[in-house]
């Protein structure tokens, strides 16, 4: 075998198929036999000679959506909508690829990681099917050798109209490394509040620098359908959306001080692969699938905001005692005070002093059962007798 002193990287058509073959054979005239120009028009030339030897080189075409332009634009051959009917509340790519992709927007995604070098990305256009929380995810892919960064970016001149890097089109959020569970932190998920019938543009990349960037992966974007209220400025300010707490889904909160008015939303999310999306290193789900809100609130306020989240108890694996709300705050799962938790209404209050997703969680040491709980509800039957008299006070469980 002959030895090379450098690297060589061997170019072929990104658009060409087919087998390609590098005649290594001895030259005449040229020191130690034949020799390689790269791409720059370095000359390798073999430190022993050579034999006439063959390299065969496998031409990959570019994959659906290499482009941003041609796969947000659907006269374009190249469009490549991430859904192929529109209104679907959940849309798959089941064997997506970024192998043979060029990078066609900024070398770099602002993620909760920080600043993030990628490669081979590919570009999907997706027209939201609900005012809501927008979940997209790689998570599916368990097993996955591919360490993945995503991107979403905004409409472009109109709400109808996707966008692309470098256009009107800023990136709304980024995220690499957050699923749990898979090797090496990877792939990667996000959420997003979106508008029902506006198009935002996903972009998948590779890491650059581990040796994973391009490959095959699952994609798949959920659509959570929430509800918005306008909130007023004031002291003990309280609203309710999706119901209130009396409706599954549903959530009651009181601000201590809003210092100028918004638009409150909130997103009641049922979640299948929540135990890829979600490190439970840091917490436990209360059951699977699991319960999340993606909140926001577009005006500001000053000190704490008391909330209660209403829970369906059918989709609970764990005592009711238990239960706990976890925040993801800036990237890292904060366990939040609970001021009170209501088995009878199926309702956990906590308090916090910023908004975005919250997880209905357990306690990953749970306390031991208390004697007057059955499953979080107690019925505590007192016999009173008086003047003959049989009387049965029932009492509800309520547990701070």
């Amino acid at each position: 075998m002959s030895k090379y002193v450098g690297t060589l990287t061997l170019m072929v058509p990104g658009d060409a198929l087919g087998t390609f073959t590098i005649d290594l054979s001895p030259r005449d005239g040229e020191p130690g036999g034949g020799y390689l120009v790269d791409e720059f028009g370095t000359v390798f030339y073999p430190s022993l000679d050579v034999t006439p030897a063959l390299i065969t080189v496998l031409a990959v075409s570019p994959p659906a959506g290499d482009s941003c332009v041609a796969a947000i634009d659907p006269v374009d051959p190249g469009y490549n909508p991430i859904c192929t009917s529109p209104g679907d509340l959940v849309c798959t790519v089941p064997s997506a690829t970024n192998v043979g992709a060029d990078l066609d927007g900024t070398s770099w995604v602002n993620t909760e990681l920080g600043h993030c070098t990628v490669l081979a990305d590919v570009w999907y256009p997706y027209t939201a099917s609900c005012s809501g929380t927008m979940v997209v995810s790689t998570c599916a892919q368990i097993f996955s050798t591919l360490d993945l960064v995503l991107e979403i970016h905004e409409h472009w001149d109109s709400p109808l109209s996707c966008g692309c890097p470098g256009t009107s089109a800023p990136p709304l959020a980024g995220a690499d490394e957050n699923c749990d569970g898979l090797l090496n932190g990877c792939p990667a998920f996000l959420t997003q509040s979106v508008v029902a019938g506006e198009c935002y543009t996903i972009r998948v990349a590779g890491y650059e620098g581990n040796g994973k960037e391009q490959g095959e992966y699952f994609l798949e974007v959920s659509c959570f359908p929430g509800e918005t209220v306008s909130v007023p400025t004031g002291n003990d300010v309280g609203t309710s959306v999706n119901g209130g707490s009396d409706t599954t889904g549903g959530l009651d909160l009181t601000f201590t001080e809003i210092d100028s008015p918004g638009d409150f939303s909130a997103d009641y999310m049922v979640l299948d692969d929540a135990d890829a999306m979600i490190d439970e290193t840091e917490f436990r789900l209360s059951g699977d699938p699991a319960q999340a809100w993606n909140v926001s609130f577009s005006g500001s306020f000053t000190g704490t905001v008391e909330i209660t989240f209403s829970y369906d108890p059918d989709l609970l694996t764990v005592h009711e005692y238990e239960l706990l709300i976890y925040h993801n705050d800036q990237g890292v799962w904060t366990e939040l005070p609970v001021v009170g938790r209501d088995s009878f209404a199926n309702t956990i209050t906590v308090t916090t002093t910023s908004f975005s997703l919250f997880v209905l969680g357990a306690d990953p040491n749970p306390p031991p059962i208390p004697a007057t709980s059955d499953w979080g509800l107690a019925t505590l039957a007192l016999l009173v007798i008086t003047a003959g008299t049989l009387a049965i006070l029932h009492r509800r469980y309520v547990v701070a």
